[in-house]
């Protein structure tokens, strides 16, 4: 079997997903825009929530920013480990990670 030079890099997505994971930027790198682009909107909309509620001077928000933030960045974290123990073997394509 040769080497298919379409494959994306293992290292790279799980690069990605640890660092950018919330945003979905690594989903986006493997193909998957819809959700790496559902990702970054949720996490644009966190962070406009929580500007708001820091600019009005109430607080109010901040509960569900802590959540969604410590959700986002869960989802990041969970991509990382099935790219690291390689639960994810494939991109949108279903070309095998080199």
């Amino acid at each position: 079997m040769g080497h298919n030079p379409n494959a994306k890099s293992r290292v790279v997505a799980m690069v990605l997903a640890f660092f950018f994971g919330a945003a979905g930027v690594n989903k986006m790198y493997l193909g998957f825009w819809g959700w790496g682009i559902l990702r970054l909107f949720l996490v644009l909309f966190v962070g406009l929530v929580g500007m708001a509620g820091t600019a009005n001077g109430s607080g109010t928000g901040a509960g569900f920013v802590n959540f969604a933030s410590l959700g986002l960045t869960a989802w990041g974290l969970w991509d990382f480990v099935m790219l690291a123990i390689r639960r994810q073997k494939v991109d949108r394509q279903g070309i095998p990670l080199r």
